[in-house]
């Protein structure tokens, strides 16, 4: 850096500045990564090379998502479109849709998504990038566990993360690793999914990324959640939260309030109030936002205040329509039948009974079916985990 302000090379001070962004982004040092972005895109603004400017339009979209900053992403974002587009530069145009395809996944515009991914993996296979078409198809992957169909999305995840393992991508080999142990606990497959946790704690796999060491211990607490094991569940939270003071990242921070409210849950506690900053967050991210809008309900239905029920499942459907086959839908069915039925009636409706949980059920190993209707036919039990 120090050379290239003597010669006074911007186009060499930008493209290091640039690096340190990266490098910083490897390390899951968003914040940092951040202002490393921004100052290279401040220099590349003053050069005449539209290419890199792209460059730095897509490292600031994709960093501001991480940090959840959507609107500010989508500003960068479609800059980076049109300049991509304009330069005819393909790869940055690939590059772009990737981000804008996440983007969506997190907006619970899943439709779109799949759309775009599919077209990245399509483009990339015509330009012969490898890794941009093994991170399109592991985000098809990971959405189609994401709508209930857990046998195929684990079979494709698996495959992807031996070929990244083999290509050396490792990092990419830890994030699919992580996304297939959500979805073995999803479908209460926990000894698969302990499996995995096993491999991350110890191996080449295991997290160096800040953003991959809180998902890893945010999959511990819910490891020991889905085991019976609540107040070490609790004990391993507080070690996350430890870890989201000392490197914040707000969807984490979101998932992990989550988390902290399903403990209350389980235990017969009622749930703390949303902090006003977590609600902004709750406009962007759909998924915790149906998590957070379930538990509600279900303590509402427990405590019999009907009227709440209504008023979230008001709330509920309009994201529900847009999440085509979120694979949580049986527990809003649920919710509204018990806003249906009358107060007898209510108590002995289970979630399990409903169609949408049948269907689900079918994609589920025989093995572990009655583990997933156990465990959710239990929420409908106050207190259950004490």
């Amino acid at each position: 850096m120090q050379y290239y302000r003597q010669i006074n090379d911007r186009y060499g001070q930008a493209g290091t500045i640039d690096n340190l962004g990266m490098l910083a982004e490897e390390l899951g040092e968003y914040q940092q990564a951040q202002r490393y972005f921004a100052e290279a895109f401040s220099l590349r603004t003053q050069l005449d090379d539209s290419w890199k400017l792209t460059e730095s339009l897509i490292n600031l979209g994709y960093i501001y998502f991480v940090l959840s900053e959507f609107e500010q992403s989508l500003v960068y974002l479609k800059q980076a479109e049109q300049t991509a587009v304009a330069n005819n530069d393909a790869l940055s145009l690939l590059k772009v849709r990737q981000s804008l395809a996440q983007l969506k996944i997190q907006q619970g515009e899943w439709g779109q998504a799949f759309r775009l991914f599919t077209a990245t993996s399509e483009d990339a296979q015509a330009l012969d990038l490898t890794e941009d078409k093994l991170i399109a198809q592991a985000f098809l992957a990971k959405l189609s566990g994401m709508q209930g169909n857990f046998s195929l999305a684990q079979s494709q995840l698996l495959t992807f993360t031996q070929r990244a393992t083999s290509e050396q991508d490792l990092r990419a080999a830890t994030e699919f690793t992580l996304w297939l142990t959500e979805l073995y606990q999803n479908s209460a497959q926990y000894d698969k999914a302990q499996a995995q946790l096993a491999m991350l704690a110890d191996g080449v796999l295991t997290p160096t990324n800040n953003e991959q060491k809180q998902t890893y211990n945010l999959l511990l607490v819910y490891q020991l959640l889905g085991t019976g094991q609540a107040m070490k569940a609790t004990a391993q939270l507080d070690k996350l939260q430890h870890m989201l003071r000392e490197h914040p990242l707000p969807r984490l921070e979101l998932k992990a309030f989550i988390a902290a409210q399903q403990i209350n849950f389980m235990q017969g506690r009622p749930l703390a109030a949303l902090p006003e900053h977590y609600a902004v967050l709750m406009r962007h991210h759909v998924l915790e936002r149906l998590l957070w809008l379930e538990l509600q309900a279900l303590y509402a239905a427990q405590v019999g205040d009907k009227e709440l029920v209504g008023q979230l499942l008001n709330q509920a459907l309009p994201l529900l329509r847009r999440t085509t086959s979120y694979w949580r839908n049986f527990a809003f069915e649920y919710l509204q039948r018990v806003f249906n039925s009358t107060e007898n009636a209510g108590q002995q409706l289970k979630i399990s009974d409903t169609a949408e949980f049948e269907r689900l059920l079918k994609g589920i190993p025989e093995p572990y079916q009655q583990a997933v209707i156990k465990r959710e036919n239990a929420m409908t039990k106050p207190g259950y985990a004490n």
